[in-house]
């Protein structure tokens, strides 16, 4: 988890508050849209020590006085519940469409919502429903989403590859959980989605990243928020990645600190323009 301060608040011309400015614990200094914010600290991937994300979903600074009863409700949003994405459920879902999720959302209210929007809606399982349109796909839960591969199922499922030779057309990670991930080797193995975004992946227990980009459509790829301070094997990791411009800035440190075999074929036969600090 990243431990930040918030030294500035960013304002549109309305007053209106749009993102923040933070400092994490090592000097890192980064701009982050407001909804991005909320999203990490739901997700457990940043604390952010002087601002508090209320149960009606504002945040406040930790100096401002909360009601008892919001104070209580917060306490849920670090105590929740949680349900974890198979293969299988991404297999029922497979289509060249945008994918996204929602996670703890009143399932009720959101089919109601969708229904009366000439959405298709049914059921994956009794914690997550899907919402279908001619463009997109939206996985919703009543509980927090999260990718874990440690997780195996009755029938021995387990969640290694999900999303390896799907068809989606771009897929965003937002309202999700990969804090228990340790293992993403051939996760998007030539996966057809022009667009990746995993810019809220928490991946700081992540060890093996192995052919996770290998033979993959996406158009422009950025992994600078990742942290890979555990990594042990990036073997292809970008292998035949059709992307014509890969950011790795910030990250030299934990790949070249690796020994040659466990990053070979890093950017093998991959023509994309690797963004990299100078």
């Amino acid at each position: 988890m990243i431990h930040a301060k918030c030294i500035q608040k960013i304002r549109n011309k309305h007053n209106k508050i749009i993102g923040y400015t933070l400092i994490d614990n090592v000097g890192k200094v980064q701009e982050i849209d407001a909804d991005r914010l909320k999203d990490w600290i739901v997700n457990g991937r940043i604390l952010v020590l002087n601002l508090t994300l209320t149960s009606d979903g504002r945040l406040i600074d930790k100096s401002e006085k909360q009601p008892a009863q919001i104070k209580q409700k917060a306490i849920g949003i670090i105590n929740q519940q949680t349900v974890t994405l198979t293969r299988s459920i991404i297999e029922k879902i497979d289509k060249p469409k945008d994918l996204t999720f929602k996670s703890n959302q009143n399932l009720k209210t959101v089919k109601e919502k969708a229904l009366s929007k000439d959405f298709k809606v049914y059921d994956i399982s009794d914690d997550i429903i899907c919402l279908e349109n001619s463009k997109s796909i939206c996985l919703v839960s009543n509980k927090l989403i999260q990718l874990d591969n440690s997780y195996k199922a009755d029938n021995g499922e387990d969640t290694i590859s999900l999303f390896m030779r799907t068809r989606f057309s771009s897929i965003d990670f937002h309202n999700t959980d990969t804090s228990n991930v340790t293992d993403m080797s051939f996760m998007f193995f030539c996966c057809k989605a022009g667009k990746l975004d995993v810019s809220s992946f928490d991946t700081s227990n992540v060890k093996n990243m192995s052919f996770m980009f290998a033979a993959s459509n996406v158009w422009d790829l950025n992994i600078t928020n990742f942290n890979m301070s555990k990594i042990e094997r990036i073997v292809s990791m970008f292998e035949e990645c059709r992307a014509d411009t890969i950011d790795i800035r910030g990250l030299e440190q934990y790949i070249y600190s690796l020994d040659t075999r466990d990053r070979m074929f890093m950017f093998e036969n991959c023509s994309a323009h690797i963004l990299r600090n100078e």
